[in-house]
């Protein structure tokens, strides 16, 4: 049921009323009820109003999953500050040009980061430690005058999340209160699986510098229920965590969802308790996805297209298209939202007929307000209030998206288009495979090259012959990767995603 809440603060202060000493976060072994998280949030409020932020300014977060991280974003939305949550896996020069482009008015950050950070121009910056034991406490806890609160503006910019910067420098991705709370909506006309409940414990195994693992808890405290946050992952501590805390929601990437079909321990768990598992942020090949199913035979599969965005959401595919009777659909990544509207659109942005490929344009209350202080990256996405996300895809005649590429990872070969994700299922299906990534080259005679890099299973030996002779039955000639580099590792960036552009640099002269 939706509940109609304009600003974060207002359901945390009502939950607090209502059910004051229920545990809202079990984060690592820590916990705090409702009524303890809403009272240092205003704590926390308080001090951050003492030292001089006003709205608008800045409070950045470098550290890794914990009861203060939430308590720091209701405080710093409770003054219509923009909580900045940087990903502490970065190197000391990635986060350096982060600080740079957010301008913070002040840090939090753990030890491991304390010493970085303080090595940059921003070591003025009050800094404060938050896993250095009492520091952050003895912080929040000052003796100071309680905050005056004002009006809060739920259009300005309270989040911001950094994007991974696959293609160049990272961008910052502000977004509003209102445009998280808009998901909440009149949810439940999605189906049954969007219905949620205060009864519900849902598990955050993401961290929380995505939207997956920050959007993912917020949606979850802002029906009050028991969020069970976990500081790493750990597959044997994911299955155990959801059989001992009776966990009823959860969200994987498919790697984590990989990882956990290794675990010994997951067949003899009991993971009935589990409603809903949610995957997305990344493909999800077919073989996985099905193996999952069976691993996980009480949950509904839910799959989420969206982006930092968008606020992590604009499509889902709901079990009900996970079953037998639609198996076809799983390629797809479901229809969109109730508040979401889709549109394909070609180069010069004009709508495309069902069934035409092109770029996939989202229209939805829930879009970001800007790229922070880059209004010439802001103002290629954002166009007459639509989102272009710089996803290739399709929709069919039921409303169906189905993803193909991002439109720069398109590879033109003698006129033809190619699709990487479509060779790389392919070479997937071979037993020896465990990663593989298709890219495109420039060629004097046919525009571009298809090649591709593999990543080999451990103690499994296959040569660039023997998975194009694998390939040959199921790829035409102009798709077949021209040349095939096995490795050790595929490149990737800090968030994981692999980086494509750095093996068309390798591969470019081969």
């Amino acid at each position: 049921m939706a509940i109609p809440y304009r600003l974060f603060h207002e359901y945390l202060d009502s939950h607090a009323r209502e059910f004051q000493s229920k545990v809202a976060i079990d984060c690592g072994g820590d916990t705090v009820t409702y009524g303890a998280l809403a009272a240092n949030s205003h704590k926390a409020a308080a001090v951050l109003q003492g030292v001089g932020l006003r709205a608008g300014d800045r409070v950045v977060y470098l550290g890794r999953s914990s009861i203060a991280f939430f308590e720091l974003l209701y405080a710093s939305t409770r003054l219509g500050l923009c909580f900045v949550s940087l990903n502490w896996r970065l190197t000391a020069r990635e986060i350096a040009d982060q600080l740079d482009d957010s301008a913070p008015g002040i840090i939090f950050a753990d030890q491991a980061f304390v010493a970085g950070v303080e090595s940059t121009k921003h070591k003025a910056v009050p800094l404060v430690c938050l896993d250095e034991a009492g520091t952050y406490a003895a912080w929040r806890d000052a003796d100071v005058p309680a905050a005056n609160y004002g009006d809060i503006d739920p259009g300005a910019p309270a989040l911001m999340m950094y994007t991974s910067g696959t293609t160049g420098r990272a961008k910052g991705v502000a977004v509003s209160q209102q445009a998280i709370l808009a998901s909440r909506e009149t949810p439940e006309v999605d189906g049954p699986w969007n219905a949620w409940h205060a009864e519900d414990v849902q598990m955050v195994p993401t961290p929380l510098f995505h939207i997956a693992g920050c959007g993912w808890a917020l949606i979850g405290l802002y029906y009050g229920m028991t969020i069970v946050v976990l500081r790493d992952f750990i597959p044997a501590e994911v299955i155990s965590t959801i059989a001992e805390k009776r966990i009823t929601r959860t969200i994987f990437v498919p790697a984590m969802l990989a990882f956990l079909l290794k675990e010994p321990s997951l067949a003899s768990t009991d993971l009935s308790s589990l409603k809903y598992l949610s995957y997305g942020a990344s493909p999800m090949p077919a073989p996985l996805l099905k193996a999952s199913m069976a691993a996980f035979p009480d949950a509904g599969f839910v799959q989420l297209y969206g982006m930092t965005e968008t606020c992590g959401y604009a499509t889902a595919l709901p079990p009900e298209d996970h079953g037998a009777a639609h198996e076809y659909r799983r390629a797809s990544v479901g229809r969109a939202f109730h508040n979401v509207e889709l549109s394909i659109r070609d180069r010069d942005g004009n709508a495309l007929p069902i069934g035409e490929f092109g770029e996939v344009w989202i229209k939805t209350p829930s879009v970001m307000n800007e790229y922070w202080r880059n209004d010439e990256a802001s103002a290629e996405v954002l166009r007459d209030g639509w989102y272009v996300t710089g996803d290739g895809g399709y929709l069919d005649q039921d409303g169906y998206l189905y993803l193909k590429d991002r439109i720069k990872d398109m590879i033109i070969t003698g006129g033809e288009n190619v699709f990487p994700s479509e060779v790389e299922a392919v070479f997937a299906r071979h037993p020896a495979v465990a990663e593989v990534s298709v890219f495109g080259v420039a060629h004097d005679v046919w525009g571009e090259q298809v090649q591709a890099a593999v990543v080999l299973r451990a103690g499994q030996t296959a040569t660039a012959d023997d998975l194009i002779a694998h390939a040959e039955a199921d790829l035409a000639g102009y798709k077949m990767p021209r040349a095939v580099h096995i490795l050790e590792a595929l490149p990737r960036n800090s968030t994981g995603k692999v980086l494509k552009r750095a093996l068309r640099d390798e591969f470019e002269a081969v």
